[in-house]
């Protein structure tokens, strides 16, 4: 079982992928995990991150790219893997579906863990203009990640705004089919 959390999902409690992690006994992958293990290990790409963190710099999204490639190779990602907080973009979402390719990958469902804010989403998702002047600017650089991934018939939508018990289950009950076949 693939799944992917994309960077909108950000306000999903970690302690949720932790937990679903262990409950199908995947590696959650996170580009703070992926920078961190490289670093540690002096890899050429770790050494690379780390003079661009070093230097004030951002990763790159090729840098990151190739960082993800490097991990979901590795023997271990074979059975399955959870990623969590990318894509962030559109663009990277397309990078990300064209690494998966070229290494014969692909996600099985994306999980987007909404909040109280999500059904404004999906509004602009679907067209309407009128978004609420409380809406987070990074709510709204969200919108066409959103509606990508909405389109899907691998997209999941789970309220963060009902108690864990309930995501839990949500969860497990739309994944169930994944794991019966």
């Amino acid at each position: 079982m693939r799944l992917l959390v994309p960077g909108f999902s950000l306000s999903t409690p970690q302690s949720r992928l932790v937990d679903l992690a262990e409950y199908y006994d995947l590696p959650l992958v996170t580009l703070n995990s992926l920078l961190t293990q490289a670093i540690r290990e002096k890899t050429c790409l770790g050494d690379h991150a780390r003079q661009c963190l070093e230097s004030g710099q951002l990763i790159s999204n090729d840098l990151f790219l190739q960082l993800l490639e490097e991990r979901l190779t590795e023997a271990d990602m074979y059975r399955g893997w959870i990623l969590a907080g990318f894509p962030r973009t559109l663009n990277q979402a397309a990078a990300l579906n064209s690494m998966l390719l070229d290494i014969g990958q692909t996600y099985d469902r994306v999980i987007h863990f909404k909040s109280a804010n999500h059904h404004h989403l999906v509004s602009l998702a679907n067209g309407q203009p009128d978004y609420p002047d409380y809406l987070p600017e990074h709510k709204i650089l969200q919108i066409p990640l959103v509606k990508f991934y909405s389109r899907l018939r691998l997209f999941i939508s789970v309220s963060c705004d009902v108690p864990l018990a309930i995501v839990d289950n949500a969860l497990k009950s739309s994944l169930r089919e994944l794991t019966e076949a």
